[in-house]
C-alpha cells in the first residue's frame, strides 16, 4: 500500500478529502488495536516516511488510552514509546478517565504516587517539553502550572482544558516557520471597555494564529502613553484586513463603537477592503442593526455567555476566524 503522512494543517484545510479515510481508520487505530501493536505500527510508519524523505515536519503521536495494555506488558509499551521518542518524534499522552486524578491545567514533571498504574504508564510514554518553548508559552497564557521539566501528559475529562492542551501541542509543531510579516493579516478588535475580559480571552484563543504568523492583532490598549488616540484608532481601523466586533449591550450603547468604528468598518466591508465579523458575547437585540446581515460567530450567533463552557465557545470562534482568513487569502 502506497501511503504517506500528512500534517495536521493539511488535514484541517482539506477535511472533506480525508474524512472518509480517517473514519475508516478509527476502528482499527483507536478501538481494536492493542496499544503495543499500535505503537509498533506507528514506529514502523514513521521510520518508513523518514527513509522515503516524504515528510519533513516534526511527527506527533497522540496517544489516547486508559493506559492498561490488553496485550504485552507495561514495560514493552514504555520501551516502544521511548523508541519513538528516541527518533525525535513527539509523543503526547492523553489519559482517558472519568475520575479527577490530576490538577486541572497542570503539566507534571513526575507521576503522583497515588495515580493508578495506567496513568503512570501514560505519563512515562509522554515526551518531555523544554522549559522555554512555544508549548509552555501558550499554556502559561491560559494560567497553567508547568513543572520543570514537564511532560506532555494530560487527563481527558474536561473539554475546555483539552482544547487548550491540544492547541498548545499542535501550534508550534504545525508551523516550523512563520510567514513573513507582510503576509500576516491585520486584525482590528472593536469592543466596549466593559467587555475587556472577553477581549482578553478572545486574543488568548487566537494565540495559535498569532504564533503561526497569520495575524497581527490590534486593539486600543496598544495605544502608547502620549499618543493621539483617535488617530491611532483610525489608522489601524483603516488598515485592518479583518475587523472583529464584540457585540454586547455595552457595544450597542457606546457612541464611539456604534457610530464611528462600526460605521467605518461596514464601509470598508462593503468596498471589499476588509471583512467584518460580529462576535456575539451576550444576549442582546442586535437584529435590524447595520451589521445584522453579516454572518456572526459563534455558530448560529449563540452568545458566548450562553455556552456551558466559554472556552469551547471561544475555540469555535477561533476556528471560524481561521476559516475567514482562508477567504482573505483568496483575495490577495
Amino acid at each position: 500500500m502506497n501511503t504517506s503522512l500528512v500534517s495536521i494543517v493539511e488535514v484541517a484545510d482539506n477535511w472533506g478529502r480525508y474524512e472518509a479515510h480517517l473514519t475508516n481508520l478509527a476502528v482499527d487505530m483507536l478501538g481494536s488495536t492493542p496499544m503495543r501493536e499500535a505503537l509498533e505500527m506507528v514506529r514502523d510508519r514513521f521510520d518508513a516516511e523518514l527513509r522515503s524523505d516524504a515528510f519533513h515536519e516534526t511527527s506527533v503521536l497522540f496517544l489516547l488510552s486508559d493506559g492498561m495494555p490488553n496485550r504485552g506488558t507495561e514495560a514493552a509499551v514504555d520501551a516502544l514509546a521511548a523508541s519513538i521518542k528516541g527518533r525525535h518524534h513527539i509523543v503526547v499522552s492523553c489519559y482517558v478517565t472519568d475520575e479527577d486524578i490530576t490538577e486541572p491545567r497542570r503539566l507534571y514533571d513526575r507521576p503522583d504516587p497515588h495515580w493508578p498504574d495506567g496513568a503512570k504508564l501514560m505519563f512515562d510514554c509522554a515526551s518531555q517539553v523544554a522549559a522555554e518553548s512555544a508549548f509552555t508559552d501558550y499554556l502559561l497564557e491560559f494560567g497553567w502550572t508547568i513543572d520543570r521539566p514537564a511532560r506532555l501528559f494530560a487527563q481527558i475529562n474536561r473539554s475546555d482544558v483539552l482544547t487548550e492542551f491540544m492547541n498548545a501541542v499542535i501550534t508550534p509543531v504545525s508551523t516550523p516557520t512563520s510567514p513573513a510579516a507582510d503576509e500576516s493579516f491585520q486584525v482590528f478588535i472593536s469592543y466596549a471597555h466593559e467587555d475587556e475580559d472577553f477581549r482578553v480571552q478572545l486574543e488568548k484563543h487566537l494565540s495559535a494564529l498569532r504564533r503561526q504568523g497569520l495575524v497581527d492583532i490590534w486593539n486600543d490598549r496598544k495605544i502608547t502613553a502620549g499618543a493621539e488616540w483617535k488617530g491611532a484608532i483610525d489608522a489601524n481601523l483603516n488598515s485592518a484586513d479583518l475587523i472583529l466586533l464584540l457585540i454586547s449591550e455595552d457595544f450597542l450603547h457606546s457612541d464611539y463603537c456604534y457610530d464611528i468604528e462600526l460605521k467605518r468598518a461596514l464601509e470598508r466591508h462593503e468596498a471589499n477592503e476588509a471583512i467584518v465579523v460580529p462576535i456575539i458575547l451576550k444576549p442582546v437585540d442586535w437584529h435590524g442593526t447595520p451589521f445584522s446581515k453579516l454572518a456572526a460567530l459563534p455558530t448560529d450567533a449563540r452568545p458566548i455567555t450562553k455556552w456551558r463552557s466559554r472556552a469551547s465557545a471561544f475555540a469555535e470562534v477561533a476556528a471560524g476566524i481561521r476559516n475567514t482568513l482562508q477567504s482573505l487569502k483568496k483575495r490577495r
